[in-house]
């Protein structure tokens, strides 16, 4: 028995589009790992701001106006923060929102740097 014409011709079209969700899927998974990364690397960078004050996450929550959770959740890049936001960050921890963005490029490129090249001593 065979597939009616039809039905092949919509199934050999099916195959390009099943292949462009999965690089959708894949692209959306870069892009939600990067998102993660730059997360991860702000929120080191205001744990380390924090601390160097002498400020619990709770004392820059209160000093900033924040809800007393939302340095934790920044910390652990379970947060991202708004633009106002990110100014209200900053201007509490003593430092420029640009310095801010700077900094955790700076740590980004710094924790890229590695991976790569290991990536580029692998055997293959």
């Amino acid at each position: 028995m065979s597939t009616p014409r039809s039905k092949r011709a919509h199934n050999a079209s099916a195959a390009p589009q099943c292949r462009t969700r999965l690089q959708q899927r894949m692209t959306d998974a870069t892009s939600a790992r990067q998102r993660h990364d730059v997360a991860l690397a702000f929120g080191a960078l205001v744990r380390e701001l924090r601390t160097a004050q002498g400020l619990t996450q709770e004392g820059l929550a209160e000093k900033g106006g924040f809800h007393r959770t939302y340095p934790s959740l920044l910390e652990r890049g379970l947060r991202t923060p708004t633009l106002s936001v990110l100014f209200r960050l900053a201007d509490t921890l003593g430092v420029s929102a640009p310095a801010l963005v700077q900094s955790t490029l700076v740590q980004l490129q710094s924790d890229a740097e590695p991976a790569a090249a290991a990536a580029a001593a692998a055997p293959g």
